[in-house]
């Protein structure tokens, strides 16, 4: 005996804010998602600062952290600092932060993180 099938489909919701409308797929946000805010970093040219972006878990699994590195040219003019530990919630937060000396405008290196799902970068960049 043959039964029929109810296509599945996904309603978005909808927002509205202001004049703006936002449609909102929360089946793209499935899995773990990494954010990082702001994408790069700008560090001022022939001066020695810090600048810090936030890792954001913006999936639905805990991620598990395995290494956080920065490499290029570069890489040994600077530190990180980070407060992430091994693993990131959903909807978790932390803070990775970049001390070091900016010798030029432009590509200076790259901070790199890497977990479960998947490689993620953030360039460093002098201006």
């Amino acid at each position: 005996m043959r039964t029929a099938r109810t296509p599945a489909f996904f309603v978005p919701s909808l927002l509205f804010l202001g004049s703006a409308l936002i449609l909102h797929n929360s089946a793209a946000a499935a899995g773990p998602r990494i954010n990082f805010h702001p994408a790069v970093l700008y560090f001022k040219v022939g001066t020695t600062s810090s600048a810090t972006t936030t890792m954001t878990n913006a999936g639905t699994i805990t991620i598990f952290i395995s290494s956080m590195s920065l490499t290029g040219t570069h890489q040994s003019d600077f530190s990180l600092i980070s407060t992430c530990g091994r693993s990131l919630a959903p909807r978790q937060i932390c803070a990775v932060t970049i001390s070091g000396f900016a010798a030029k405008a432009g590509l200076l290196g790259t901070f790199l993180e890497g977990d479960s799902s998947g490689p993620h970068r953030v360039p460093l960049e002098g201006r």
